[in-house]
């Protein structure tokens, strides 16, 4: 009997020594760990990034500076004659977009222009980069749908209308709270 208990006995101890290995080599080996995927995240203060777009004018002078999120474009836009530059930057995700309007001796007829449009038409004192500005703020679209912040600026014989544009959601507030952190990045470089 014992010639028989012997070999199931080696067979046993081998497999015993194998086993071992294989768990020995398996918990040195670092476990890959999934990472939960990080849940969509809106715009906050500190995203504003970096990276500075210039306004021109069809010379190298420049006008002034303005920071935007990452997740903001520049669109393509026609200038009128009448304008010396025009910019639309805009946001897909939100919705959102930006247009600036930049004209020579234009400040009344902006005021003028923007008073005849979305009601209320009674603006607020605002500073913007040192400057009295207007800032108006309304509703407009169909049904009232589009939330539309307008700030008009005069610098030196230059006007600057700044519109904002976002739709009416439940984020629509975190919307304009972006556009005022973009504006407070708003800076006149001459």
């Amino acid at each position: 009997m014992s010639k028989g208990f012997a070999p199931i006995l080696i067979v046993i101890l081998i497999a015993l020594a194998i086993g071992g290995y294989l768990l020995y080599q398996k918990q040195t080996k670092p476990f890959p760990v999934s990472q939960p995927s990080p849940s969509p995240v809106t715009t906050p203060v500190a995203s504003i990034s970096a990276e500075t777009i210039n306004k021109k004018k069809g010379t190298n002078n420049e006008f002034f500076v303005l920071k935007l999120p990452v997740d903001w474009k520049e669109s393509k836009v026609g200038v009128s004659s009448d304008l010396i530059d025009r910019k639309e930057y805009k946001n897909s995700v939100s919705d959102s977009e930006i247009s600036i309007l930049v004209k020579k001796d234009a400040y009344q007829e902006f005021v003028q222009e923007r008073e005849s449009m979305i009601k209320p038409a009674k603006p607020q004192s605002v500073k913007i980069s040192g400057e009295d500005a207007l800032k108006y703020d309304g509703f407009g679209g169909e049904a009232g749908r589009l939330h539309r912040v307008d700030v008009i600026i005069k610098k030196g014989e230059y006007a600057f209308w700044i519109i904002f544009n976002t739709q009416v959601l439940p984020e629509g507030k975190e919307n304009i709270s972006i556009f005022d952190q973009i504006l407070s990045t708003f800076k006149f470089t001459q």
